[in-house]
């Protein structure tokens, strides 16, 4: 189907418009991730969130915004992960007993891969240093053995 030559003019001069706002968009998107990152590396925090794996200069901007500058906000790193959403739920009810990940949606779209941490040169001693994955087993074999020692 073919336009009359004025209509596909109009067509043509609409697209180009809408090519410059894209354009103005974009430019402006990197103007605000610039700026993000060069306010990011002068807060006092930002060598310890850019050492995390998988984190860099703009995600930490983000992960720094999310939890805040207040390290007193969260008591132990067990609490930071339930608030991210990483951490594992134990739901038991009478004989059941069900260990199920959390759907927050603050930090969880930015996931930092725990189990494959290659800064973790030996087994993790406490329970905040684990992984979700570590926590789920830990939970899942005492929820195991609860139930067993209840039908003994």
């Amino acid at each position: 189907m073919q336009h009359l030559p004025q209509v596909e003019d109009a067509l043509g001069q609409q697209t180009i418009a809408l090519l410059h706002q894209l354009d103005a968009a974009c430019t402006n998107a990197e103007q605000l991730a610039a700026s993000a990152v060069q306010a990011f590396e002068q807060h006092p925090d930002a060598m310890v969130i850019t050492s995390f794996p998988g984190l860099g200069s703009l995600t930490g901007a983000r992960v720094l915004g999310e939890i805040g500058d207040d390290r007193a906000r969260f008591a132990s790193a067990g609490s930071l992960k339930a608030y991210a959403g990483s951490a594992q739920v134990t739901r038991a009810s009478g004989k059941s007993c069900v260990v199920m990940s959390r759907r927050v949606e603050r930090l969880t779209t930015r996931r930092m891969p725990s189990r494959t941490n290659p800064f973790r040169s030996s087994p993790p001693k406490q329970l905040d240093e684990l992984s979700a994955w570590d926590v789920y087993r830990l939970a899942r074999s005492k929820a195991r053995a609860e139930q067993k020692g209840r039908q003994q």
